[in-house]
């Protein structure tokens, strides 16, 4: 599905409201075709904005890890705080991820701090003032950004501590409506050049894509298409609907230290069976 046509959320709203008509259910999921007209009306002077995530020289390998609830579970005990009281599993998870990530990008330049950035989509149908209804459909997202700047004075405790970066998620999402956020972000990317690593991210956790059936039973098993997509972070429910699978694209000298990285595999499973327990 293009993202000129609709976001993820839209896809899998769609795909259900579709799925449960053709299985004849009363209660029906119906997306709401109206955002377009009534708060998005077709525009000519769209801004084209232009992102590059990778090198293209570089060879970037897709890896799977799958985290169940119990682990989930230990990870919001580990990263609550009062900032951040009660984190969700995307931010708790994210946080994970990313500190690998950003530590095994770092020993690669003999672990000096450099400036690294992590952006995604943001669901903002609840989030706009008046809300949306819930099954809007179109692109209807806000931009998350997350910064690790190697001027700052706290750099290392930002980029070591799951809380901290728990803590810098949640600031992102809360500013994911900010201009001013979005100003500061491509300041950032001018003034650190190609110093700085960016990474994706996406989640698919809470939308409906296990429950759509057309009359042939539930799936098995849902996961992203292995599209060689660019460094960085994708997130999706596990059947059960608690636990989460995380995908992770990164440059294949990264992943060889990733994966073996021994915080991750305390909470994280290696590609386990996409079958079990059916």
């Amino acid at each position: 599905m293009s993202h000129k046509i609709a976001d993820g959320f839209s896809f899998g709203t769609f795909m259900k409201g579709w799925s449960d008509i053709a299985f004849g259910s009363p209660d029906a999921i119906v997306p709401d075709f109206n955002a377009a007209s009534s708060r998005f009306p077709p525009r000519d002077d769209i801004p084209i904005l232009s992102f590059t995530f990778k090198d293209k020289t570089q060879k970037v390998v897709k890896k799977r890890f799958v985290v169940d609830a119990s682990k989930i579970a230990s990870l919001k005990a580990k990263t609550a705080s009062e900032s951040v009281q009660q984190p969700t599993r995307v931010e708790v998870i994210t946080a994970l991820v990313w500190k690998c990530a950003v530590a095994v990008s770092r020993a690669r330049f003999g672990g000096s701090p450099r400036p690294y950035a992590l952006v995604g989509g943001m669901n903002m149908r609840s989030r706009l003032v008046p809300p949306l209804p819930k099954y809007s459909f179109g692109n209807i997202v806000g931009m998350l950004w997350a910064m690790l700047d190697n001027d700052d004075q706290d750099y290392e405790s930002q980029a070591t501590n799951l809380a901290n970066l728990v803590c810098q998620l949640r600031k992102g999402s809360q500013e994911s409506n900010d201009n001013n956020k979005v100003n500061k972000i491509a300041y950032f990317r001018q003034v650190k050049g190609d110093d700085m690593e960016m990474y994706t991210h996406s989640s698919w956790c809470r939308f409906p894509m296990y429950e759509i059936d057309f009359g042939w039973g539930k799936p098995t098993w849902v996961s992203p298409s292995d599209d060689g997509g660019p460094v960085g972070i994708a997130l999706i429910d596990a059947r059960d609907g608690e636990g989460v699978e995380i995908w992770v694209n990164l440059i294949e000298e990264d992943m060889a230290l990733f994966e073996a990285d021994q915080e991750l595999l305390a909470y994280a499973t290696p590609n386990p069976s996409a079958v079990l327990n059916n």
